[in-house]
């Protein structure tokens, strides 16, 4: 029973805190962060004091909630480490490794077309999330920021991986080069369907006219995969093949890029293997 007792002492903890990212605002200054990472510390220091005595069920929502504040301050505009109150970057990336290490959210048995919905108590979510949202600010200078990047996108859960594929551009001005790698791994490797599809529709037609050379090669690896790919009679499905009908359209029509005809001409002759294509 986690009604009682410490149990519920933690959870009001825990759900105190989550009224307070609730009520700090995305352009908080700098005294709300650092109240928040306050209620963070105090949450966090209450959990060890108890951890030999709390109940297994307290552990996904009180961590939950802590990575949803950490989220909240990682991703806030305002935050500047070490300023009035709020956490020094390595305080802050210390939290954030013990979150990485979380068990939530746990493995499920799904397939490349399951569903991407998930919990505010999906930890490592709100984790990758984070160090997204750090790595476009701080990447440059603390290239271990950057380096997790590799290991989200070996998470096995697909929703973890997705705050990476999407939010992809990050590494653009501090690590071009490693973005354009992770791409090509992505576009290579990844085998969720939806995840997939966003690197198309995410990240690709940022950089299609002044990359373009970056982006068809990104572009025919997928669509090489997706040649592959056993297809049945459900229409509607296939969120990849929409997306490189999409940029083949994009290249062709607006870029006269020859390779996108030809890959037109492949779809249309075999009209019915590939109508995703081109609806």
């Amino acid at each position: 029973d986690v009604e009682e007792g410490v149990d519920a002492q933690m959870l009001s903890h825990s759900e105190a805190l989550y009224e307070k990212v609730v009520a700090t605002s995305s352009d908080s200054g700098a005294k709300a962060l650092a109240a928040l990472w306050g209620d963070i510390l105090a949450t966090i220091a209450f959990y060890d004091a108890h951890a030999d005595t709390l109940h297994d069920k307290v552990e996904q929502p009180v961590w939950g909630h802590v990575s949803n504040a950490i989220e909240h301050i990682a991703s806030a505009a305002t935050y500047a480490p070490g300023v009035e109150g709020m956490p020094s970057l390595d305080e802050l990336l210390a939290v954030l490794q013990r979150l990485w290490a979380s068990r939530f959210p746990e493995v499920k048995e799904t397939d490349e077309n399951s569903s991407l919905n998930g919990s505010n108590w999906d930890v490592r979510v709100y984790a990758a999330a984070a160090y997204v949202s750090l790595a476009g600010r701080f990447g440059a200078d603390h290239r271990e920021i950057v380096d997790m990047f590799d290991v989200i996108l070996a998470d096995p859960v697909p929703q973890v991986r997705l705050q990476v594929v999407q939010n992809l551009q990050v590494l653009s001005h501090v690590a071009p080069e490693k973005m354009w790698d992770l791409a090509e791994r992505i576009a290579r490797n990844e085998p969720h369907n939806s995840v997939l599809s966003h690197l198309l529709h995410d990240i690709i037609p940022r950089f299609i006219w002044h990359d373009v050379e970056k982006c068809k090669v990104i572009i025919e690896i997928v669509r090489a995969r997706s040649e592959t790919i056993r297809r049945d009679d459900k229409s509607g499905r296939d969120e990849v093949a929409k997306q490189l009908g999409s940029l083949t359209a994009q290249l062709w029509c607006w870029q006269n890029e020859a390779i996108a005809l030809e890959w037109l001409k492949a779809w249309v002759s075999d009209p019915a293997a590939h109508r995703e294509f081109c609806t």
